[in-house]
């Protein structure tokens, strides 16, 4: 018996934000139309899964800097490389960057930049997991799954939650 895949858009900031999850956790988010203004109102699509249901709540929680933790579950198909990498930008605290080598360090591979760049892009769940995070060597942008209009605005978004708010959720 197949596993039952949902999906619920989600209307942002940054336009609309498809999230798809399994029952038990959150599995995709991908980016479908850029706004990049705008509210996090009104969402649409699937109203049985509640966890995507919660991950919506959360979003838009994120969105109008009440939430610096995501708390839904996740899960993320990759190899093993991809998911130590993931892990490790997982940590990464809200209004925080690191680099492409910081992160190859981290991860016990200190050449293996490119490496850790490709694995950032097949993450499957970006701001769940904040790719967008990670930079290049003296605060370039790098690349990001959504653009790197994106990109900055969540970094310049994240500047701007409140200290308390950063490890803390409501």
């Amino acid at each position: 018996m197949e596993a039952l895949i949902e999906t619920l858009v989600v209307k942002s900031p940054l336009g609309h934000i498809q999230l798809t999850a399994s029952a038990d956790a959150l599995t995709e988010v991908k980016f479908l139309g850029q706004s990049l203004g705008g509210t996090t109102k009104n969402h649409s699509g699937s109203r049985k899964n509640s966890l995507l249901r919660k991950a919506a709540q959360e979003l838009q929680e994120y969105f109008a800097k009440e939430r610096g933790l995501f708390t839904i579950p996740l899960s993320m198909e990759g190899t093993a490389f991809q998911k130590m990498v993931w892990k490790q930008t997982a940590a990464i605290p809200l209004g925080s960057t690191r680099s492409y080598s910081e992160l190859a360090k981290r991860i016990g591979a200190p050449e293996a930049r490119r490496a850790v760049g490709n694995a950032l892009g097949k993450n499957p769940l970006p701001i769940f997991v904040p790719c967008h995070r990670i930079v290049a060597e003296g605060q370039r942008l790098g690349g990001f799954t959504g653009g790197l209009e994106i990109k900055r605005w969540l970094l310049k978004h994240e500047e701007q939650v409140p200290s308390e708010r950063r490890i803390s959720c409501s």
